[in-house]
């Protein structure tokens, strides 16, 4: 009874030892899998992160070229530049603690012969702020109103130019309407 009882044991002993040895190897396979994974992470992150940092300096690129875009939409030809100036609270604020003290226009056309405007690398410009409700094909009139004249009637003669411009689309329309309405 007791050979059969250490029989017995010796069996459970050796059972036991080959679970120990599978849990062993199962234990090394989890942390060779574990390892690789930790690499794998580790060069997922890194691809991450230089994704991230491509997709800003392709944002940063875009902004660049929407900025240019929008700045051809307002060339014109004849000496005049239409300068639309965003963000001039936080520009203000980057002037005044010498962040940023000046910023760039647009390339303009000014006249095939001589820029009447530059003398002794100085430019005479005419600033207007808030056009408001000025609509862009009444704005070159607009900037043309002369300056010395008392705002009221700068105001009345620029309301004159946007009701005769809208005076003459309205026409246009209805010729337009009466054109297709007759074929």
């Amino acid at each position: 009874m007791i050979i059969r009882s250490i029989t017995t044991i010796n069996e459970k002993m050796k059972r036991l030892g080959d679970r120990l040895i599978v849990q062993k190897n199962t234990l090394q396979c989890l942390n060779q899998e574990c390892l690789l994974l930790q690499i794998s992470c580790e060069q997922t992150n890194a691809c991450i992160k230089k994704m991230k940092s491509d997709q800003d300096e392709y944002e940063k690129k875009l902004q660049q070229i929407t900025q240019l875009l929008e700045d051809l939409h307002y060339i014109t030809y004849d000496g005049t530049l239409i300068w639309k100036i965003t963000n001039v609270d936080q520009k203000f604020t980057e002037a005044q603690s010498g962040k940023q003290t000046s910023i760039e226009s647009p390339v303009f056309y000014s006249s095939p012969y001589e820029n009447y405007y530059v003398r002794d690398d100085t430019i005479f410009i005419k600033i207007m702020l808030g056009f408001g409700e000025t609509l862009r094909e009444v704005l070159p009139y607009t900037l043309s109103v002369n300056r010395g004249l008392p705002t009221h009637i700068q105001e009345v003669i620029r309301c004159m130019k946007i009701e005769k411009y809208k005076q003459a689309r309205e026409a246009l329309i209805a010729e337009k309407i009466r054109n297709d309405q007759e074929i």
